[in-house]
């Protein structure tokens, strides 16, 4: 599936009353950050759950998220 669709989907399960997502406004963030970014979702929230325990930055290999201030990229 293309990455609009996807955001889509995601989207859509936080908002679906019957499921639970467990934190949410974390998630919520993720989502965004992975519509607006070159990055894939998992990596944006594995970013975002870092830093809501308290990380400054969580690093990675990845260079398509040189430019995401939650991650420090490895060269």
């Amino acid at each position: 599936m293309d990455k609009a669709t996807i955001n889509g989907m995601l989207e859509k399960i936080l908002v679906t009353k019957q499921l639970e997502v467990e934190l949410k406004d974390v998630v919520r963030q993720a989502v965004h950050d992975y519509r607006e970014g070159k990055g894939d979702f998992a990596d944006y929230l594995i970013g975002r759950i870092n830093q809501a325990q308290g990380c400054v930055y969580t690093t990675t290999f990845d260079r398509a998220l040189r430019k995401t201030p939650a991650f420090a990229v490895l060269e």
